[in-house]
């Protein structure tokens, strides 16, 4: 297992972003998890494994739904999400959630990018009642042989 460099998983994110617009139904057929009061479902390695080896990242979408006022952080991984909109599948437009990386607040909006280097406190917020997924790329992966690389903190 090797950690990608942020520029090489910047270019995977591109490349995944651009091939769930091709093949937008991957989603369809996906298993949902709840995963630290996300909802996440995991994209098969077979769907990018000619792009990165699937020992080196984990790609998911995931959803927020309503508020998410704890803050986390990976202390190995860093992480690109991309907020999805209809082009990707996904049925319902992102809501105007938020996304909060350290002490920045952005909004959310179909196909904004943001990287999240390890040990940045970061969120992710939608009004009461609204959702909106994206996707994540992470390297390492977030879980990985008996490791969950997420820890929740109160304040930043």
């Amino acid at each position: 297992m090797a950690k990608l460099s942020k520029g090489k998983l910047l270019d995977l994110a591109h490349d995944l972003y651009f091939r769930l617009k091709d093949e937008s139904k991957v989603i369809q057929d996906l298993p949902m998890r709840q995963y630290h009061r996300f909802e996440k479902y995991t994209i098969k390695p077979s769907w990018y494994e000619d792009l990165a080896d699937p020992e080196d990242v984990m790609v998911e979408i995931a959803v927020v739904e309503g508020p998410h006022p704890m803050l986390h952080y990976h202390k190995e991984s860093h992480a690109v999400n991309i907020i999805l909109g209809e082009p990707h599948g996904v049925t319902e437009p992102p809501s105007m959630g938020e996304i909060i990386a350290g002490r920045d607040v952005m909004p959310t909006a179909t196909g904004y990018q943001v990287f999240f280097p390890e040990g940045l406190p970061h969120t992710f917020n939608a009004p009461e009642g609204e959702k909106f997924y994206f996707l994540s790329i992470q390297s390492p992966p977030l879980e990985r042989e008996g490791v969950d690389d997420f820890h929740w903190i109160k304040s930043i």
